[in-house]
């Protein structure tokens, strides 16, 4: 009896070859797709459970490296082949997931369009279609090369998606259905000359994505939109685009500044992004830039209450150009500013700005992004002000003295007036109960070893100049 004892503690127990197989395929169907099929060598029983599997994924980035899969036709048609042969072996009459990413997918239209055709036969609920080519920068890379892809009618007349995600499909809009439950809409690398009448479609669409889209004719976007995502897109004509969105609690934009408006918004936002760095730099104010300027502030003021809030270089040149630009901030409820900026002196005021009407700020992310090369060289002043001093002032921004806590840094490589504004931080903290806790320094990757040890003197130089906030330098 003892020897019976000794042997079952001493023998590992496999308990999940004692479950039945439908939990056995409950619990596999939750891995990635990879990790589920990989399950089939574990033994014989376990051989063909994964073709039971309910979320379905081919990526084509899991199977070969990006410079192998361009370059070797032979890869590419075996990948095409296993996705082939792998439905035909799938047992279910219904999926949950099914995605497909195929880069450059000439050659197999037909395999492409029956694929799809049997994830539309399975009533899938999340549809992922993307057959853009990574190396694409702007919409320009894609149009001539584009819509090899269109999508077949069985989509068209699906009632059970629920997240759709299209890229580098060519599709009629208004041939959709009413789709009641779909509530994840993604859209990419395509034209949208008539996206309107798939959003008249979708009343119950919580989350929007455009991203490299063009024509797209769009004016007005409303409904019941939780999270907007709008990234270089060109507008058809230039037009301007209204939001109606009550409900918009996450907002982000990345494009040419046309003069969106918000009719109607949420007065309580998680995060809001803008990003018009596709814009052309200026050096000097114009009639043109003071326009834009009081157009992009009286858009801020129109998403003040965001929580989060990323603003971008031109956006700090920007903003400072309009009348009053400090009234029309006034107000901003953001906890968490993040300043993407090249730390120039034409962006000084604008960072001032909103320091001073963030007034609840709790944390300040500083993202130093690189200087592209400029016809104009960097001012010595701007707006007035001399950047050697603007650094030296004694005016002590409100959230300084009453909320910010957390300062953090992201690459830097000891530019000019990085330094600056950083002893501000710390010296204006010095005075004061104490407020700001920490200074986190991220060095810039890839600098060459004298520019790496100029930038770690200078953040160990902030070390011993902070007396009360601990200053913590993170090497490349």
């Amino acid at each position: 009896m003892n020897t019976r004892i000794m042997k079952s503690r001493s023998e590992p127990v496999d308990r999940l070859s004692n479950l039945p197989d439908v939990l056995l395929i409950t619990i596999i169907s939750l891995l990635p797709f990879r990790e589920c099929v990989s399950t089939s060598a574990l033994s014989s029983r376990w051989r063909t459970l994964c073709h039971e599997t309910t979320n379905i994924s081919f990526k084509e980035s899991e199977y070969m490296n990006r410079g192998q899969f361009v370059s070797n036709t032979d890869a590419r048609d075996s990948f095409v082949s296993y996705m082939v042969k792998w439905v035909s072996r799938f047992q279910c009459s219904v999926i949950d997931t099914f995605e497909m990413h195929l880069s450059n997918p000439v050659g197999y239209v037909g395999d492409i369009k029956n694929l799809i055709e049997f994830a539309a036969s399975r009533k899938v609920r999340k549809l992922v279609l993307d057959f853009s080519d990574p190396a694409w920068r702007t919409t320009r890379d894609a149009i001539w090369l584009y819509a090899v892809i269109h999508l077949p009618a069985c989509v068209y007349a699906l009632t059970t998606l629920e997240y759709l995600k299209l890229y580098a499909v060519e599709f009629d809009p208004s041939s959709f259905v009413s789709q009641e439950r779909l509530k994840t809409l993604s859209i990419g690398w395509t034209t949208l000359k008539e996206g309107k009448s798939l959003l008249s479609k979708c009343h119950m669409l919580e989350t929007l994505s455009m991203r490299y889209g063009w024509e797209v004719d769009i004016k007005k976007i409303e409904g019941r939109i939780r999270e907007l995502v709008i990234e270089n897109c060109n507008f058809y004509h230039k037009n301007m685009c209204s939001f109606y969105l009550p409900s918009i609690e996450i907002f982000k934009y990345a494009g040419e500044f046309l003069g969106h408006v918000f009719k109607k918004g949420n007065t309580v936002m998680k995060e809001v992004s803008l990003d018009f760095g596709v814009m052309p730099e200026y050096d000097k104010p114009t009639g043109a830039s003071r326009f834009r300027g009081s157009h992009i502030t009286r858009f801020l003021r129109s998403v003040r209450s965001a929580k989060t809030f990323t603003a971008c270089p031109y956006l700090l040149q920007a903003i400072q150009e309009c009348n009053n630009p400090g009234q029309l901030l006034d107000g901003m409820e953001a906890q968490h500013l993040v300043l993407r900026t090249r730390l120039r002196p034409k962006e000084f005021e604008g960072i001032g700005l909103l320091l001073d009407n963030c007034k609840n700020l709790e944390k300040l992310t500083i993202d130093i992004v690189p200087s592209p090369p400029s016809l104009f060289p960097m001012a010595r002043s701007y707006y007035c002000n001399d950047p050697k001093i603007f650094w030296q002032k004694s005016y002590t921004f409100p959230c300084l003295r009453t909320s910010l806590k957390v300062v953090v840094v992201r690459n830097f490589d000891g530019g000019v007036f990085q330094l600056d504004m950083l002893k501000y931080l710390a010296r204006t903290a010095k005075g004061l109960v104490r407020v700001l806790q920490r200074v986190e320094i991220y060095l810039r990757k890839g600098m060459d070893p004298n520019r790496m040890a100029v930038a770690t003197a200078q953040a160990e130089m902030l070390k011993a100049f902070s007396k009360r906030a601990k200053v913590i330098v993170h090497n490349a």
